[in-house]
């Protein structure tokens, strides 16, 4: 492992909060990587209470000139600041940016060099991606990897790339862009990334307008499903419903943002949005109008039979 001095070429942003179970090991496969070049882990932790802070703190010991941690006094999330990611942004100096939270880690010691490598020899991309695996919160492999609609290491023209946006094709955890445009991203925040209560999706509509992706057809990082304190455990109803109407408003002010250039992409994303809130409102009848049907087409026949007669012969508040 090279040493790395003071001005890095890369900044991994690492996002904590109460993650003392999975932040060994998102820590420990950073500061593994293998690169030709000096790498950071600037690593937010967001007044965490179970020991994520301690650890944190352990590894600022072992790897001085690699972990940069910034320490909150009072957790920001809840006072209802902006995302805690865009907290750690004005920080970054590195040339180029990568993710990992906290609850997830890589499992590719060259991921960084060769997203560094990516990117350099193709200028004309603005981000580089790559496919992830799906575990479970005990680290078992749940058989499932992103993306699902693309395959085989190319570039990825921007529009096509933007139609992807809605169906999560791509992972935060494989995410790699060039700090310049990252630091101008969040040194004049688009309204778009300000109504939004996701940043993911964010990057992935501002960097897309940019210009092409470069995918490789690498499964290099783990996602943990199921984790705490990550999304799928946010289960709540009327919070999900909360979440799609606001990338509805978000996507509605990317439509301006991008003058219309995309307005059937920004149209077709908000349809999409609100099948997604008649779904968990179980508003049968709403789900099969003619409008919504391609939405469920993926599922199979017994699916869409049951939405049939939930639309025209139950209760709309029967169990699904």
């Amino acid at each position: 492992m090279p040493e790395h001095p003071a001005g890095a070429t890369v900044t991994v942003v690492c996002i904590a909060y109460n993650q003392v179970k999975y932040i060994r090991q998102c820590m420990e496969s950073i500061v593994a990587q293998k690169t030709t070049f000096p790498f950071e882990l600037l690593i937010h932790d967001d007044c965490s209470t179970d020991g994520t802070t301690e650890i944190i703190r352990e590894f600022e010991e072992k790897y001085p000139d690699i972990v940069k941690p910034l320490y909150e006094e009072e957790n920001q999330y809840k006072k209802g600041n902006v995302m805690p990611s865009y907290l750690v942004l004005p920080h970054v100096t590195g040339k180029y940016v990568a993710f990992c939270e906290g609850d997830d880690y890589w499992d590719d010691p060259l991921k960084l060099q060769k997203q560094y490598n990516a990117l350099k020899a193709h200028p004309e991309c603005h981000m580089c991606v790559h496919r992830v695996k799906t575990v479970w919160e005990n680290g078992e492999d749940a058989g499932i990897s992103i993306p699902k609609k693309f395959s085989g290491t190319q570039i990825i023209p921007s529009e096509t790339f933007l139609r992807s946006v809605e169906d999560f094709q791509f992972h935060l955890l494989s995410f790699f862009f060039r700090g310049d445009d990252i630091r101008a991203y969040i040194g004049d925040l688009p309204e778009f990334a300000k109504i939004a209560d996701v940043s993911d999706e964010c990057y992935e509509l501002y960097f897309g307008n940019l210009g092409n992706l470069y995918f490789i057809d690498e499964t290099m990082a783990c996602h943990r499903a199921g984790s705490i304190g990550c999304w799928n455990s946010r289960n709540q109803d009327e919070k999900r419903v909360k979440h799609h109407e606001k990338m509805i408003s978000a996507m509605q002010s990317y439509d301006k943002y991008t003058q219309g250039k995309y307005h059937d992409i920004c149209e077709h994303y908000v349809l999409h949005q609100n099948y997604h809130i008649a779904a968990i409102r179980k508003d049968y009848k709403t789900m099969n109008q003619k409008q919504y049907r391609e939405f469920y087409k993926d599922y199979g026949f017994k699916y869409r039979v049951r939405l049939f007669l939930r639309a025209h012969f139950s209760k709309k508040d029967a169990a699904f």
